[in-house]
């Protein structure tokens, strides 16, 4: 094919484009992410990313904690489960997580005293977190809950009769 030179370049850009267009629709399908979802992994300023736990040798009078970090897409759903105790979370969580299943992220720990676990990996949550809740399971009649939010790297303390969660 002949094409004059200022014609060749606009050609060659046109012909350029369209591989690239047709080469991203195709591996759409197979598996890679889309620019669209991809942009609600990557991790924001002020998201949490690395989290450490430790327990006394006392904690929950000698009896395990359970522990969960739950992250919240929703401000509704946020403001409907920060008012809870955390004895109200553990009796409820089935039915939370399955009323609110597009707007809750639950991770669940099960600690024991003296234990400690250092820098976990968060995920990178979707990009329209509102807050993260932390519901510790004592044996007492406290709330036992706490907000996490803005910092990207806390350690929960889980004391004897009590916790902490403290910012690095």
């Amino acid at each position: 094919m002949n094409i004059p030179g200022s014609m060749s370049r606009v050609f060659r850009c046109l012909v350029t484009t369209v591989a690239c267009v047709m080469l991203l629709s195709g591996l759409s399908g197979c598996g890679v992410m889309s620019t669209s979802k991809l942009s609600s992994y990557i991790f924001s300023e002020q998201q949490l990313r690395l989290l450490s736990i430790m327990s006394s040798k006392d904690v929950n009078g000698g009896y395990p904690v359970a522990l969960d970090l739950v992250v919240i897409t929703d401000q509704k759903v946020f403001d409907a489960l920060s008012v809870l105790r955390a004895a109200e979370w553990f009796a409820g969580k089935t039915d939370y997580v399955r009323q609110h299943q597009k707007a809750l992220q639950v991770m669940s720990w099960e600690v024991v005293p003296k234990q400690e676990m250092s820098n976990i990996s968060m995920p990178a949550f979707d990009s329209s977190t509102v807050g993260i809740l932390v519901f510790a399971d004592y044996l007492g009649d406290r709330s036992y809950r706490a907000i996490v939010k803005g910092q990207k790297n806390v350690t929960i303390l889980l004391k004897r009769d009590d916790f902490e969660v403290v910012p690095e």
